[in-house]
């Protein structure tokens, strides 16, 4: 009798379990995953002991994100997927099932990590990415669909360098996120545009950092060689400054050989005055630049390169690569030189990605020519910027060139805009005074342009010969060259811009900015 009441009561057991899993059961059907806001790091004054403000690093979600989400069901095995971020919306691959009422969701956002191959819900590392130099952050929620990162258990360390450099770094007692050994880690980086580079992990007061940079072939410069002062702490942000010092930046070969591969780097006023002094020795500069860093000028500005009325003097026949850096407060008032930036730029010269800021530029004598890149441009500018300020002359006044003159090949002017007030008599224009030759691509002016002569003043160009695409004006003389946009809508334009430049071959791409203007999309 007692093992027939046993058995009766075990089968009791085992309908009531049953029933319970059955209960929870629900009709198959797809499970939709929300993803919250990127979670931000946080930074106090305590944090910014090591170094400078974190001003820099990742803020929100952006396309081409990724999050590996895995989903378990009561007993089923568990589901494994990819959810990838256009821009606006997750896409969950392959589709998830829930067929239960009950489920707990894990993700992670881990960019240098994969599903293991084993498929047994581990992570492994992408080929060729090291741990530490990306997050590796994990949510979980039950019963709901909605994945939250809200903490993370290691910090972010910015070295704060000069943009796009190659940095040799070395931290010891170091743990990547992502991993649970310290251990004494070496990487080679490169900074983004900002001058930033990342690891992600934490530290101990004992560490010690080691930052060295690539700025030629055969030395390197040392930038950071001390222990952190603070530990790190979970969530929290902090910076190192790996900034060439002035002793190390002391005119403009101190950084860099002048090769395609190492330019010189220029990162303050004193370098940038240095290089325009060579152009005292009318030399032509054949070396490759390139900005590090925002500049500002204090001092009357002498142009690079100069030439005077007659064409005498030197030629920029190297490339200045700005990096999307700005200078600051060029100004000057000549008398007897063709002048901007630079005096000239020759026929193998390319200037890019360049922006001035207020400048003040003029030339008094009958027979000069001002423009805010270049006074003569027989070479390439692209991606320069002309924001606010002014420049004036007599003859051929441009935003960026006074003119594009023909030398061994066609001078461009690509994907480049206005906003000074040009002033001048003849041959006056938004963006180029005199259009001898050449071609300008979708560039824009919205830049007042003031001249004697409405037939050689205009808001692109002042007179023209070469061939214009694309190129839109708001403010300044239709004189037939270029277009005027109507009622201050840029939408038409630059979906017109954007257009020509890809044909022709150029990755610049125009979106809407401030004041609904036109703006080059940040590729950083």
């Amino acid at each position: 009798m007692k093992n027939l009441l046993y058995i009766i009561s075990m089968a009791i057991l085992l309908a009531a379990c049953t029933n319970d899993i059955e209960n929870d059961a629900i009709q198959t059907g797809i499970l939709t995953l929300t993803v919250g806001d990127f979670p931000a790091f946080g930074e106090d004054a305590a944090t910014r002991a090591i170094g400078t403000t974190d001003a820099g690093g990742k803020s929100a979600w952006e396309a081409g994100d990724q999050l590996l989400v895995s989903v378990t069901c009561s007993s089923d095995e568990p589901q494994y997927a990819v959810m990838s971020y256009d821009g606006s919306t997750w896409i969950t691959t392959p589709t998830l099932k829930q067929t239960y009422a009950s489920y707990t969701v894990t993700a992670w956002y881990a960019p240098a990590y994969q599903w293991s191959t084993t498929n047994d819900g581990t992570l492994a590392l992408r080929d060729g990415e090291q741990a530490g130099l990306d997050e590796c952050i994990m949510a979980t929620s039950n019963s709901s669909p909605n994945i939250t990162f809200t903490s993370r258990e290691y910090s972010r360390l910015r070295i704060a360098s000069t943009s796009s450099t190659q940095l040799s770094v070395s931290l010891t007692n170091f743990t990547p996120a992502g991993s649970s050994i310290s251990s004494d880690n070496s990487y080679t980086l490169t900074t983004d545009s900002k001058g930033n580079a990342y690891l992600y992990g934490t530290w101990t007061t004992n560490s010690n950092l080691q930052v060295t940079a690539q700025y030629s072939a055969s030395t390197t410069t040392g930038l950071y060689n001390k222990a952190l002062s603070h530990a790190s702490a979970n969530g929290q942000s902090f910076a190192a400054n790996a900034i060439p010092t002035s002793e190390q930046a002391s005119n403009y070969g101190s950084l860099g050989d002048g090769s395609e591969a190492y330019p010189y780097v220029l990162l303050n006023a004193t370098q940038l005055i240095s290089l325009s002094n060579k152009s005292k020795y009318n030399q032509n500069i054949t070396e490759h630049f390139k900005l590090g860093a925002d500049i500002t000028l204090t001092e009357p500005w002498t142009p690079i390169t100069m030439v005077d009325e007659h064409g005498d003097g030197s030629q920029f026949l190297g490339t200045f690569d700005g990096d999307g850096h700005t200078i600051s407060g060029l100004e000057f008032n000549l008398s007897d030189y063709i002048a901007g930036l630079f005096g000239m730029i020759g026929t193998s010269g390319v200037v890019k990605n360049v922006k001035l800021k207020d400048c003040n530029m003029s030339v008094s004598s009958p027979g000069q020519i001002c423009g805010g890149i270049a006074g003569v441009n027989s070479g390439t500018i692209e991606n320069c910027h002309i924001i606010g300020g002014k420049i004036a002359s007599e003859y051929d006044a441009g935003g960026l060139a006074g003119i594009c003159l023909y030398g061994d090949g066609a001078p461009r002017i690509v994907a480049c805009s206005n906003s000074a007030a040009i002033t001048g008599t003849y041959r006056v224009g938004g963006i180029v005074g005199w259009g001898r030759e050449g071609s300008l691509i979708g560039c824009c002016n919205t830049g007042t342009v003031t001249g004697n002569s409405n037939m050689t003043v205009g808001g692109i160009v002042g007179t023209d010969y070469s061939q214009l695409t694309a190129c839109y004006f708001s403010a300044g003389n239709d004189n037939g060259y270029g277009t005027q946009i109507t009622n201050n809508d840029w939408s038409s334009a630059i979906t017109d811009m954007n257009n020509a430049l890809q044909e022709a071959g150029y990755n610049y791409q125009y979106e809407m900015g401030a004041n609904n203007l036109p703006v080059i999309k940040s590729t950083n």
